[in-house]
């Protein structure tokens, strides 16, 4: 039934009522795969849904897809081939000789073409020289050394004449042929069809067509613009052919009309327009929108690096063994934007005096890797400061070999420590500010209530919560 009424509304409605019912699907690829978007079904399905047959129903529509695309190709070959035999047919028949007879007559004046010096145009219409060139330009295009001969007179001495004079009878027309090309004649007949067909396709409304539209001038900081209103649509539409001429944006076009300012949904029948009747309109033009400074990349165009930095995909690290308890420490800090930016105002580099310093500028380079990159990245350098500063995460076990396992809050705790003394800036840090609290005990007695209460402050970096 869908085939039969080729509705596409109809089609979506379909794919809409199928798209969790898996037989459904199966079908729809398969008999509708031609006439529906395979696309579009495919993404409509839920997730987890399990559609049984759905690579032979996909294997069905790319074949399908493949042989469209075979015949569309053999099909252009052979349109190519005939165009081009056809072209080649044209160009012959257009340079080949036209035979002038006594009953010829000029399609300007009517007189015989037999006795005097005649045009002839490749659309096959004949003139004489002096209906279809300009005075000056028939007396620029006289030939006075070969006059006779440029004439084409015919005159059996010529035309039977020695070899000599028909060469110079030929020579003598290709000559005047190359100078009136130069002033790039038109054929009157031609001409005036031209003419008729491009006024037909102005005018060429039916009386109803003619009453709907109407040539409104508009002035516009005095400048005079010529609009083609449509009276059967709103003045929203009326607002967008304005803003395409002057660049003034419909909410801030004022027009004056008959009764106050065209509002967007006044019917422009509505307001009695007649053809030239000008209209005013006030309102300044904004500027006009900018290219991109950078040029359009599309998801096709990028590398995966490129790719995750524009979808803010996270990067992962790599396990260099056991060393799990630090990457989760690091993807934590690193969700915390604030130490982010302290890490990148961090002056100097590694390399410095105090191993501290090192591992966060060892934290901050790992971070911008982090940033640029999709694909896991090892913390070489950071885990090598990280041990040098704390060489109890370097232990190794003597039983097994390699190195030990380590507990992460440990890792936080350390980490925490260093940041706070490597990102001091006076007399706090950001680790102080974001990332720690003040616990405030009080202590006092009911047995003797006139005791003042104990109160002492106590900085933390971790909050327990313990849970029976």
């Amino acid at each position: 039934f869908a085939k039969e009424q080729n509705d596409p509304e109809l089609w979506s409605d379909l794919m809409v009522y199928s798209r969790d019912k898996p037989e459904f699907i199966v079908g729809l690829l398969e008999l509708g795969g031609t006439l529906t978007n395979p696309t579009k079904l495919i993404r409509s399905v839920p997730p987890g849904l399990a559609v049984p047959d759905i690579r032979r129903a996909l294997t069905n529509v790319l074949y399908d897809y493949h042989l469209q695309v075979e015949l569309c190709t053999d099909c252009k070959h052979v349109l190519d081939a005939d165009c081009e035999l056809l072209s080649e047919g044209l160009r012959m028949v257009q340079h080949q000789g036209m035979s002038v007879e006594e009953e010829h007559v000029c399609l300007v004046c009517q007189d015989s073409l037999v006795g005097s010096a005649a045009l002839a145009f490749w659309c096959g219409h004949v003139f004489h020289d002096r209906c279809v060139l300009h005075p000056d330009v028939l007396l620029k295009t006289m030939l006075r050394s070969a006059s006779e001969l440029a004439l084409g007179r015919r005159s059996n001495r010529l035309v039977q004449g020695s070899i000599e004079q028909r060469r110079m009878l030929t020579l003598g027309k290709l000559d005047r042929t190359m100078l009136i090309r130069q002033y790039h004649p038109v054929c009157p007949v031609c001409a005036e069809y031209d003419q008729k067909k491009m006024a037909q396709m102005h005018t060429g409304w039916s009386s109803a067509e003619r009453k709907d539209h109407c040539e409104e001038p508009v002035k516009w900081q005095g400048k005079k613009y010529e609009v083609e209103v449509d009276t059967t649509q709103p003045g929203e539409m009326f607002k967008m052919q304005l803003y395409s001429l002057t660049g003034v944006e419909p909410d801030r076009q004022k027009i004056l009309v008959k009764g106050g300012q065209l509002k967007d949904d006044t019917s422009m029948s509505a307001l009695g327009l007649v053809n030239g009747q000008i209209l005013m309109m006030m309102g300044t033009a904004g500027e006009l929108p900018k290219a991109p400074q950078q040029p359009v990349k599309f998801m096709e165009d990028m590398t995966e690096d490129e790719m995750a930095q524009a979808l803010s995909i996270p990067a992962g690290l790599t396990n260099l063994g056991n060393t799990c308890y630090m990457n989760a420490t690091l993807q934590c800090l690193k969700a915390v934007p604030e130490l982010k930016q302290a890490l990148d105002s961090l002056a100097g580099s590694m390399g410095q005096s105090d191993p501290r310093n090192n591992l966060a500028a060892s934290m901050r380079q790992l971070y911008d890797q982090l940033s640029a990159s999709s694909d896991g990245v090892p913390p070489l350098v950071f885990l090598q400061f990280l041990r040098q500063v704390f060489p109890k995460f370097g232990a190794q076990d003597r039983q097994h070999g390699g190195f030990m396992q380590q507990d992460a809050e440990e890792c936080w705790n350390e980490l925490l420590t260093t940041l706070d003394h490597a990102l001091k800036k006076g007399d706090s840090s950001v680790v102080e500010q974001y990332m720690s609290g003040t616990m405030v005990t009080t202590l006092s007695t009911e047995e003797a209530p006139e005791e003042k209460a104990t109160v002492r402050e106590q900085m933390f970096r971790k909050l327990d919560c313990i849970i029976d």
